[in-house]
């Protein structure tokens, strides 16, 4: 019994199992085709994806490539403008520098000037004092020629007689004269006598006339006023 219970189980469910078979064999089919169907369809998205990617990524190196050159050439425009830059400031140093010598040679100038010109006025002072000294000397020369002339005039025409006779005009210049001595003196004129004296050592004053005739008794010295 058991076994034509098996074999009716067996019969029975032989074509169940094969009909389960079959779908699981079509649902694996299904699976498969669904499986590559998916399987093409993640590749051609990755693909997608991808060539996307690389589109994308071509633009962006392209991009930062443009960007890359623009920094490099600002980076250019920079060293150069800090270059010009530097050496604007060095010159403007240099400018500076001499600058602050030139004001140092002009302070310098200018106080060789303020010596010059104290120099010049000292110098002035001392011409203006030397012209006084000089005309000062040159009047006391005058003075002293005039001096020297006077006592040489009167030197050369201070005249010292003894007794005798005189005339006036030709012995002895007329004028006045001043007349020391001892003895007498007499002094006329066409055989009259205005003075008749006697001599003083300390002198007295009397003036000549041309033709006037001297007596003298003693010694007398003539000397012009």
């Amino acid at each position: 019994m058991e076994k034509e219970k098996d074999v009716i189980e067996i019969i029975v469910d032989e074509p169940m199992r094969a009909r389960e078979d079959d779908e699981a064999k079509s649902d694996n089919s299904d699976l498969s085709a669904r499986f590559v169907k998916i399987s093409c369809a993640v590749c051609v998205g990755v693909l997608l994806i991808a060539f996307a990617a690389g589109l994308i990524l071509s633009k962006s190196e392209a991009m930062i490539t443009k960007q890359l050159d623009v920094m490099r050439e600002r980076n250019d425009e920079y060293a150069q403008a800090k270059e010009r830059n530097d050496s604007a400031v060095l010159e403007n140093d240099n400018a500076k520098k001499r600058l602050e010598d030139k004001e140092k040679e002009l302070d310098t100038l200018n106080q060789s000037q303020d010596n010059l010109n104290k120099l010049s006025s000292a110098n002035e002072d001392l011409e203006k004092e030397k012209q006084s000294l000089e005309n000062e000397i040159a009047s006391k020369r005058r003075e002293l020629a005039g001096l020297e002339t006077s006592v040489a005039d009167k030197t050369k025409r201070t005249i010292t007689w003894s007794s005798g006779r005189y005339t006036v005009g030709e012995n002895i210049a007329a004028g006045a004269y001043t007349v020391t001595g001892s003895g007498s003196i007499s002094i006329g004129g066409s055989g009259k006598s205005r003075v008749n004296k006697s001599l003083k050592s300390d002198g007295e004053t009397f003036t000549l006339s041309n033709g006037d005739v001297i007596q003298i008794d003693g010694s007398a010295k003539f000397v012009p006023q």
